[in-house]
């Protein structure tokens, strides 16, 4: 096992992104990464999805993510990137979109990536319905990143 692996299974067996709703909770209507810390705990809500995560390197967008279809129990936690904002049609779609890039805004799509962040690794939500964030993390895990 690399080194690499081995981070990133602690990493991802992090508890701060647990299906528990956590006590200390501020709504927002955005979330830019750059005011933000490693460490950040977030829940994003859509039509049909619950992401509970904590930033690694908000720089990036470089998270822990657990995922919830609504009414069923959370997944395990996966590392991704919250890309950026978006509205408009997708790519693909033969029109123009528009990508407010490393933030996260209630009434827009979200882009979010993973593996080595190509075109094919990379998929758009619905629209978010509200953003919760939940705290800093007192364990530490987000320090580590994996690149």
């Amino acid at each position: 096992m690399s080194l690499a692996t081995m981070v990133l299974s602690v990493v991802l067996a992090a508890p701060p992104v647990s299906s528990t709703p956590v006590a200390s909770t501020t709504p927002v209507m955005s979330m830019e990464h750059r005011g933000l810390q490693p460490g950040q705990r977030f829940e994003i809500v859509t039509k049909h999805h619950v992401m509970r995560g904590e930033f690694i390197d908000p720089d990036t967008g470089e998270c822990v993510v657990a995922k919830s279809s609504r009414g069923r129990p959370f997944g395990p936690p996966q590392r991704l990137w919250l890309l950026g904002a978006t509205q408009g049609r997708q790519s693909g779609a033969g029109g123009l979109q528009m990508t407010l890039m490393h933030q996260v805004r209630v009434g827009m799509k979200m882009e979010l990536g993973r593996g080595d962040l190509s075109r094919e690794n990379r998929t758009v939500t619905e629209p978010v319905q509200s953003i919760l964030l939940l705290g800093k993390s007192s364990v530490g895990v987000a320090q580590t990143s994996v690149r």
